[in-house]
């Protein structure tokens, strides 16, 4: 017990906007609206990215999607019920704010393998990467302004998780 007391006391000290992470993801499932339901993790590599996906993913909270293979229509190898249960999809190495993301609001459409495609409401998504994204530098589009909230990791200068020493031990 100490020892995890004392990971996650390390943890909020290197994510110190964890909570509000926490909050955003609850206020996205149980509000009417999601258009605002979109957060932007700005952070260096090794900074941890992963590392918050893996636990949403180990609570089976959370879902890694690719954008490119959901918007095609294709099948996706994703389960509408593992969709439907999640609080957040994450978009990992994410690079441009597209215009079809702005339908990713409310509802996806899944089609399973051999199955019909099913249409599954979706809460906060999480989109995730190294590289400021050019959607994200300079004058921001006013539609994606007012849907994403930002997480820069950049402003703190902090050291990457593998540096921290409660993560080496």
């Amino acid at each position: 017990e100490d020892i995890k007391k004392e990971i996650i006391e390390d943890y909020l000290e290197h994510f110190k906007q964890y909570n509000e992470l926490l909050n955003f993801i609850v206020a996205c499932r149980f509000t009417q609206d999601r258009k605002k339901s979109f957060l932007y993790l700005n952070a260096p590599s090794d900074w941890g990215k992963s590392f918050i996906m893996g636990i949403f993913k180990k609570l089976e909270a959370g879902l890694e999607i690719e954008y490119e293979d959901l918007m095609s229509g294709r099948a996706t190898g994703l389960n509408a019920l593992n969709v439907l249960e999640s609080l957040a999809l994450f978009l990992d190495e994410f690079t441009t704010f597209k215009k079809e993301l702005k339908k990713l609001t409310h509802t996806i459409f899944i089609e399973e393998k051999f199955k019909s495609k099913i249409e599954v409401e979706v809460y906060a998504k999480i989109l995730m990467s190294a590289e400021k994204s050019p959607s994200f530098s300079g004058t921001v589009e006013k539609q994606i302004a007012n849907r994403v909230i930002m997480f820069n990791m950049y402003e703190d200068n902090q050291k990457t998780l593998p540096e921290r020493e409660v993560f080496k031990k």
